[in-house]
């Protein structure tokens, strides 16, 4: 931790004083045109105030801010007095890491000074699972855990025999690798599982796949020009319309197809299709979609903690 460079007491009454400065340009100076980027956020506390997993803080351990894609922001000042201060330029919403330990996200308001009392909590060392059944034949699947082997990824099934086929989309040749039971290992076009990997799955019969979820960092698909198949990683029940925001260029996109375990087919959406003529209205978190893009753009998405 980096101790403030003030002499005597660092008091509350200091910080409305400095952010005082601040906002009339005492401190830092306003770029002579009229139109300045936003004033920073400013937030700060007592360290006594402060709680990681349960117990008080350690009074060591660095207090950093990041942002809503996880990238870090600010790190905290403190006082010999024992207050906390971050200056954050830009965010749309700011979460205090501690270690592992991460806090709710508090809102971003240029020009704001807000005194906090944070709570941090860390991933549970017991991870959530997903369990999932799904009916033989052609099923969507995107696997939620760790990277996996093959046979550790059919190990996940409580009838790992009933895979017949897996099939992942090969962004490199805009088309699927297979992998086949019984097939010889050199014949084979899969050799692992990868974290968020979305796929079809031949099954020969009814079975359930089970992994634990693992949190995940912000990142993006790439969308080529033509199809690419990818997991869908926003919220459930999220809008064709408020999921194509995350689409760098959502005009880009022309199409949507999200396969439907339940009838085994593709729920649609086209962009140039009444809404009422359009199938896929809505997308799940971990649906598996193709999406026809026009022009080459990506598709981001956030970080995300089970």
């Amino acid at each position: 931790m980096t101790a403030l460079p003030f002499p005597g007491r660092f008091t509350l009454a200091f910080v409305v004083a400095a952010f005082a400065m601040l906002t009339l340009g005492l401190i830092v100076p306003r770029p002579s045109y009229s139109q300045g980027p936003p004033l920073p956020a400013v937030f700060f506390g007592d360290v006594a105030d402060i709680t990681v997993n349960g117990e008080p803080y350690d009074g060591v351990t660095p207090i950093e801010a990041i942002d809503e894609n996880g990238d870090v922001v600010g790190t905290a000042d403190v006082s010999d007095e024992g207050i906390w201060l971050i200056q954050v330029p830009l965010a749309e919403s700011v979460r205090f890491r501690i270690g592992g330990a991460i806090s709710a996200a508090e809102p971003f308001v240029p020009g704001s000074l807000s005194e906090l009392t944070i709570v941090l909590s860390g991933i549970p060392t017991e991870l959530p699972t997903r369990s999932l059944e799904l009916s033989a034949g052609f099923q969507a699947l995107t696997h939620v855990g760790e990277d996996l082997s093959i046979d550790d990824f059919l190990a996940l099934f409580d009838e790992p025999a009933a895979v017949a086929g897996i099939f992942l989309w090969d962004a490199g040749a805009l088309g699927y690798a297979v992998w086949r039971l019984g097939l010889p290992a050199p014949l084979q076009g899969i050799t692992e599982i990868l974290q968020n990997a979305p796929m079809l799955l031949l099954l020969e019969t009814d079975a359930v796949y089970t992994s634990d979820v693992l949190a995940h960092e912000a990142g993006a698909w790439p969308l080529v020009n033509g199809f690419a198949g990818i997991a869908y990683l926003g919220a459930d029940g999220d809008p064709i319309a408020a999921a194509l925001n995350d689409v760098d260029t959502p005009d880009s996109v022309s199409a949507i197809f999200r396969f439907n375990n339940t009838i085994r087919n593709w729920d649609s959406y086209n962009r140039g299709l009444p809404p009422s003529l359009n199938s896929l209205r809505e997308i799940q978190r971990w649906d598996f979609l193709l999406v026809r893009a026009e022009l080459a753009t990506s598709w981001t998405y956030d970080e995300f903690l089970p």
